[in-house]
């Protein structure tokens, strides 16, 4: 098995010479993404507890694109749960959250215009990201005290790329997304009363806009041409929001620093 994987990577290697790099972007293609690296979360939760709690996250996740001369789609998954790839929330002393972060976002980008003869390139376009961060309270050490909480959001947001590309293998963007509307669902306080329910479990649910809710998206990626098959990124991305809820105030934030292996096959 060893020596498949090993002849897979030799072949995918050697097709290095006379790659065209990021140049042949020109051409319609797919890119299957896998993504690994370390990070971390937080979490303030004023139903959960007063205190807000952080740890260390192994985000794994993956992504599928679809990029032409003009336009990338981009269809992206991160996963972290407190019980595979990341230890538990702590507060200050030392109480624990296990927990389960799931993000799936959808974004896509038109390019717009270069900006001067800088070689910068600026694309416009949108997002939309879907979030779960569902959290088990442990307040007396071995979870005969504690409490469920957490939220789930879907927003729509307005985006904006600024990419460089140097040489033909070196591509560098900075991408920002800033959230116009959110619906946020949310346990029913005392899981009772909800307006709608899931398993039995009631939650309360809002739609939220921008300026009673605030959150944004910010990524710096890096990615090299390996061969004319594969592309290795180096990728920095933080999410930050805030959802208030009646006299509930809900505060998530997660960043990333991932290593990225795209597989990349033309149509």
């Amino acid at each position: 098995m060893r020596w498949v994987v090993f002849l897979i990577i030799f072949f995918t290697l050697s097709q290095r010479v006379g790659a065209q790099g990021f140049t042949s972007d020109s051409i319609r293609h797919f890119r299957l993404e896998f993504t690994f690296g370390g990070g971390s979360i937080a979490s303030y939760d004023n139903f959960g507890s007063p205190l807000p709690y952080s740890g260390i996250t192994l985000p794994v996740g993956g992504a599928v694109e679809y990029v032409t001369p003009t336009v990338r789609h981009s269809l992206e998954l991160t996963s972290i749960t407190s019980l595979a790839n990341a230890a538990p929330l702590h507060n200050q002393y030392s109480s624990e959250i296990e927990y389960a972060f799931e993000d799936l976002r959808y974004r896509f980008s038109h390019y717009l215009r270069d900006i001067g003869t800088t070689g910068i390139q600026v694309s416009i376009g949108g997002e939309w990201e879907n979030s779960l961060f569902a959290r088990a309270y442990d307040y007396s050490g071995d979870f005969s005290s504690g409490s469920g909480s957490g939220e789930a959001s879907s927003s729509l947001a307005a985006a904006a790329d600024l990419s460089y590309q140097l040489g033909d293998d070196h591509l560098f963007r900075v991408s920002l997304s800033l959230p116009i509307v959110a619906v946020v669902l949310r346990p029913a306080y005392g899981y009772v009363n909800g307006d709608a329910s899931f398993f039995q479990v009631p939650f309360d649910v809002r739609i939220e806009p921008i300026g009673v809710m605030w959150s944004w998206r910010f990524g710096l990626d890096y990615d090299y041409i390996l061969s004319k098959y594969l592309v290795l990124g180096l990728h920095y991305h933080e999410l930050y929001y805030k959802y208030p809820f009646f006299i509930w105030k809900g505060i998530g934030a997660e960043s990333d620093a991932l290593l990225n292996l795209a597989w990349r096959f033309d149509l």
